[in-house]
């Protein structure tokens, strides 16, 4: 009744429904019928049936396989990194800020593992487990590029959202672009913030799922050398295999080829039951 009666909230539509799941009584009911937008509490439906069917000792597993010969630390062949859904791979949620690469950590000691120094093949990264549809349908256009738009992938990493970093100026003057972490290849931003006499952020990016095209209106607190902004990432798959490739050449690994997202290429996936599995 405190909550109910509370004169910020009385105007706010409420509907409480709590139930005893032992015995079915109901212990408290509040216009239990009124029809209300359900939001994020949608996520305990999806997860009450991911426990039902997979169980709560399902993982999600990346798997790494190589297609080739090993010959005196080169693997004369390529590496192929499949994805299965992991979302909590480099999540902020996992990882204190600053070691969400350490996840990488397993799938390149696997690699030393087997004595591989150098990959003369191609490393291809499949994330076409879940699908590239990205964003569902229906959403609306101004959520899709906000960070709580993130949508998952067969390969996912800092839970696909983007740290967009710009610098701004005096009230009225454009924001300047500085830099995304992850780094996204390719990426082409149309800035359109401008410095404003304001304490916090109120901007919105704008973006499709796979598409590198961004827009970002909006304003930023004016004489700020670096300010934070937070999206989503365009492409998880092909943001996943730089990242990849990043730490491969700091951990000493040289590869004479490129990352290539299967997405964009036209390769067809292999008989990953031929393949050797290494991690």
């Amino acid at each position: 009744k405190k909550y109910i009666n509370d004169p910020v909230i009385s105007k706010a539509k409420n509907s409480i429904l709590a139930i005893d799941l032992k015995t079915g009584d109901t212990l408290i009911a509040y216009q239990a019928k009124l029809p209300l937008v359900t939001a994020s509490t949608t996520k305990l439906f999806s997860t009450t049936m991911a426990l039902e069917l997979l169980g709560p000792d399902y993982r999600f597993n990346t798997r790494l396989y190589i297609d080739g010969k090993i010959n005196q630390g080169v693997l004369n062949g390529d590496l192929w990194i499949r994805g299965g859904g992991d979302i909590s791979f480099g999540s902020h949620y996992f990882y204190p800020s600053g070691e969400e690469k350490t996840c990488f950590k397993l799938l390149l000691d696997s690699i030393k593992s087997k004595g591989i120094k150098v990959i003369t093949g191609n490393v291809y990264v499949d994330a076409s487990a879940f699908g590239y549809e990205g964003t569902p349908y229906g959403w609306s256009s101004a959520d899709i590029g906000n960070y709580y738009g993130s949508f998952p992938a067969g390969l996912n990493f800092y839970d696909n959202v983007a740290d967009y970093y710009f610098s701004t100026g005096e009230v009225g003057e454009k924001a300047k672009f500085i830099a995304s972490y992850p780094v996204q290849h390719g990426l082409m931003l149309n800035n359109q913030i401008l410095s404003a006499k304001i304490s916090g952020e109120n901007v919105s990016l704008k973006g499709k799922a796979y598409n590198l095209n961004r827009t970002v209106t909006g304003k930023l607190p004016a004489n700020k050398a670096k300010f934070k902004i937070k999206s989503t990432v365009a492409d998880p798959e092909r943001t996943f295999g730089d990242m990849f490739s990043q730490q491969c050449n700091e951990n000493g690994i040289q590869l004479k080829n490129s990352c290539i997202p299967i997405r964009t290429s036209k390769k067809a996936l292999p008989d990953y039951a031929r393949l050797k599995l290494i991690c």
